[in-house]
């Protein structure tokens, strides 16, 4: 691998920072990995993250690497729009950076800073992201402009394989971008005593069993879930959904338990705690915003059930409807008649719970790391920059 690096090609050490909004508990053996297969490899990597905003903080996710960097963080509020202010570029000259990535955001104004600094100091620049914001319809002023900076990169790493194909439609080029298949570790399976004792403390009957897992939101459809959660119980009386994580809904969800909304709450839950819920439940649903809970769905072997929409991350695409999971129009009454399907066709959750686990072995941790630091190496060979 060359160790060439800037406009002025003089030679430099290869030292990659990655700039990050926040560390999330999901993303520190996703790094952690990462630097120890770029030090084998003979390239230097950093992390250097900002801090949570307020309002992300009842989601109880941050944690810490000891030798990540952490940067000032400054919020800004424009009506409804929500701005950060992530101070990473003095880094660029005090780490003595070769080569910098940055997140594809608009509204972090700390990476506009540290692309000028990095220009200045013929740093090479690249960007991390999903290609568009899916939250926006493809053709809205915001994705135009985002098209607009993405071209201007000297490399581009995108989650998915879709985020890519955005890119390259806006004329971004093939041969500098790499798909780095976004993933997270998934724990191991628990033993069957360790499922005895869940059952026994959460004080679960036997019956069908769906599990929710993810920040609690509105912007998740969990009312659209209870609703559903009420029409299936109608049915099947033992039927419970076991919702994991935390967030501003938490106590609404608890007073719906409260007037008999057939749902348990597990709280935020460590990676074996997360095990023992997927071992226990038959499916997973999450109505909208699907993002990285389907590589914890895939890699347990169990289906997901969700809504159809323009909502979804681009993490949704692993999944293919009918195979591995089960997409329905937006209503509460086509929710519950989708885990209807799966409680009352033993067969078929069988079979696609069979599917999610063969679909796992192509998203998995390890082919993220790799994929990345494949990505990486190819970047830093490569002559030349936007």
């Amino acid at each position: 691998m060359a160790a060439m690096s800037g406009r002025s090609g003089s030679m430099r050490k290869p030292h990659v920072l990655l700039v990050e909004a926040r560390l999330p508990a999901y993303r520190v053996p996703a790094w952690s990995a990462l630097r120890e297969e770029l030090t084998n490899r003979g390239v230097t990597f950093d992390l250097a993250v900002g801090a949570a905003h307020p309002a992300d903080r009842v989601r109880n996710d941050e944690r810490d690497i000891p030798w990540a960097v952490h940067c000032p963080t400054r919020f800004i509020s424009l009506g409804s729009m929500r701005l950060r202010d992530i101070r990473s570029a003095p880094l660029i000259k005090s780490m003595k950076i070769s080569h910098v990535i940055l997140e594809q955001a608009l509204t972090d104004m700390g990476t506009y800073r540290t692309w000028v600094t990095a220009r200045r100091q013929n740093v090479r620049v690249a960007l991390l992201g999903h290609g568009r914001n899916y939250n926006y319809p493809a053709t809205s002023p915001r994705n135009q402009i985002k098209a607009h900076l993405t071209r201007r990169a000297d490399w581009f790493f995108s989650y998915t394989d879709g985020g890519a194909s955005q890119v390259r439609e806006r004329d971004y080029p093939a041969d500098r971008i790499t798909v780095v298949t976004n993933s997270t570790r998934t724990p191991s399976g628990p033993e069957t005593q360790n499922l005895s004792e869940l059952s026994r403390t959460l004080g679960l009957e036997s019956g069908p069993k769906a599990l929710f897992l993810g920040s609690l939101e509105p912007r998740k459809g969990l009312d659209e879930l209870c609703e559903a959660a009420v029409l299936t119980a109608r049915l099947h009386p033992r039927f419970t959904v076991l919702i994991g994580g935390d967030g501003s809904l938490a106590q609404p969800l608890a007073e719906k338990r409260e007037s008999g909304c057939p749902i348990v709450l597990l709280g935020r839950l460590d990676d074996r705690e997360k095990a023992l819920a997927l071992s226990v439940a038959d499916f997973v649903v999450v109505p909208r915003q699907l993002g990285l809970v389907v590589v914890d769905a895939l890699a347990a072997g169990r289906p997901v059930v969700t809504l159809r929409g323009d909502w979804h991350g681009p993490e949704s695409e692993y999944l293919t409807d009918k195979v591995d999971s089960l997409w329905v129009d937006p209503g509460t009454t086509s929710l519950a008649n989708a885990m209807r399907r799966l409680i009352e066709d033993p067969d078929l959750l069988a079979q696609m719970q069979t599917n999610a686990l063969r679909a796992h072995s192509s998203v998995s941790l390890e082919t993220m790391v790799t994929n990345f630091a494949d990505g990486i190496c190819k970047w830093l060979d490569h002559g030349g920059s936007a």
